[in-house]
């Protein structure tokens, strides 16, 4: 049980504990359409790290909130393995796995335009905004008791654990 889980720990999780691969793949997966998911390119920091393989599968299925950032003073691209994850980029990755799992596009896009946030830390212009009323309203995470998200926030082992679980 961690305090802070950093996005390494997320990764493997997810690929070891509910088989995100076999789980995109779907009952039939379609070898033609697999082979040509190449990865574009393979982050310099995870080079050697311990859990590089599941990392590489996350990036070929492109998870949201789980994806690498081109870093320019670098000219790489990064995972950064031991960042801490948000709770706002586990909204986005929770979403972006039920979109992947039921098939349906349109829940990612469902709450663009709504005027008015059921939150007080959350705008409605934000970029993860749906993402958030997704889970929450999936009983994915929870808020606070005040109502508040907190998006800033790391997420703790616990927390993380117990979402997964509920998916």
């Amino acid at each position: 049980i961690k305090e802070r889980i950093n996005r390494s720990d997320e990764v493997a999780i997810l690929i070891d504990e509910i088989n995100l691969d076999k789980l995109f793949q779907g009952p039939v997966p379609i070898k033609s359409k697999l082979t040509k998911m190449k990865l574009k390119y393979i982050p310099a920091d995870i080079e050697n790290h311990p859990f590089k393989d599941e990392i590489l599968t996350i990036i070929k299925w492109n998870v949201r909130g789980l994806t690498a950032k081109y870093n320019k003073i670098n000219k790489a691209w990064l995972f950064k393995p031991y960042e801490f994850v948000e709770r706002k980029e586990l909204a986005l990755t929770l979403e972006d796995i039920l979109v992947k799992m039921i098939g349906d596009d349109s829940l990612a896009v469902n709450m663009i335009g709504t005027e008015k946030s059921p939150f007080p830390d959350v705008s409605p212009t934000a970029a993860y905004f749906n993402a958030v009323v997704t889970v929450t309203s999936r009983g994915l995470m929870d808020t606070t008791l005040s109502g508040e998200f907190e998006p800033d926030t790391p997420v703790s082992g616990v927390d993380f654990l117990s979402a997964v679980f509920k998916l």
